[in-house]
């Protein structure tokens, strides 16, 4: 078995969307999981202390950062097929959120359990015994 995780798409019917999640690579999550924190409990983050009430703009960026490789299949009327809309601009989301809040909040849940899993209760990955050296 390889020690080495490659990052698995997850998909998840969301409000009767089709959401696509790609795992962040290490280094962009771990930058990210301060800003998460801050944000609190009121958006599912766990923190170390009370919530803090971050301004709007930094909220927005947190919010589309964590989105960034979360993509929707998405028609833009009845009798169009679906195609896939890639959540990287603010423009992005508000074509797929606006009128979709509550779908919203749903999504950052997702994409915040597909990045960090539990994190308080450690990594999902499966536990390798560390390679010693040979003495």
């Amino acid at each position: 078995m390889s020690q080495i995780i490659i990052p698995q798409k997850t998909v998840e019917m969301i409000d009767g969307l089709e959401f696509t999640c790609t795992p962040f690579p290490a280094w962009h999550a771990l930058g990210l999981l301060p800003q998460l924190q801050a944000l609190g409990p009121q958006f599912g983050f766990a923190g170390d202390g009370p919530a803090v009430s971050p301004n709007p703009t930094i909220v927005q960026a947190t919010i589309l950062e964590l989105l960034k490789q979360t993509s929707v299949m998405i028609s833009d009327a009845e009798d169009k097929p679906a195609r896939r809309i890639e959540l990287t601009s603010k423009e992005k989301f508000n074509q797929v959120f606006t009128g979709r809040l509550p779908t919203l909040f749903k999504v950052v849940a997702f994409a915040n359990k597909v990045n960090f899993g539990n994190f308080g209760d450690g990594s999902e990955s499966e536990p390798v015994d560390p390679q010693l050296p040979a003495l």
